[in-house]
């Protein structure tokens, strides 16, 4: 037991002569102590989480320079494909100006040798046959000379 009297003792008598001043510092350090390894501890933890966040954001910006590549990819792959279908369509365009041509043709020579009758599809075979029949009498009317 103490003699003097401990005024800010914790166990709760007042004055406290049970608990000496040095042991109550020793509380109070001790109390100290006990606070700072908390904050440590909480300072190591959001020390964690904050390298937890980072990793989490270096791999959100890894995925968005993936996706960046992809889309830039995508986009090439897509203005390629574009340029093989303006192509193709350019192809297209001519060919079927031939095939225009071509056919106003056609129906020219038809209106030639048949008038205003028309076979359509047909002409070219019709055409044939009347040149065909056409050769046959030219060689019966020419008497067996042989003008073709």
């Amino acid at each position: 037991m103490s003699t003097t009297p401990n005024w800010d003792c914790r166990c709760g008598a007042i004055p406290c002569y049970t608990h000496p001043p040095t042991q109550y510092a020793q509380q109070i350090v001790n109390e100290i102590q006990h606070r700072l390894d908390r904050a440590l501890d909480t300072i190591s933890h959001l020390r964690d989480m904050n390298s937890r966040a980072n990793d989490g954001i270096e791999e959100l910006h890894e995925k968005i320079r993936r996706l960046t590549n992809l889309s830039e990819h995508h986009e090439w792959v897509a203005n390629k494909y574009k340029l093989q279908y303006e192509k193709v369509v350019a192809e297209l365009e001519l060919v079927k100006g031939a095939m225009n041509a071509d056919d106003q043709r056609l129906r020219d020579a038809e209106r030639r040798v048949f008038g205003d009758v028309t076979f359509g599809c047909d002409a070219p075979e019709r055409m044939a046959d009347e040149i065909e029949e056409l050769r046959i009498q030219l060689k019966e009317n020419s008497n067996g000379t042989n003008v073709i």
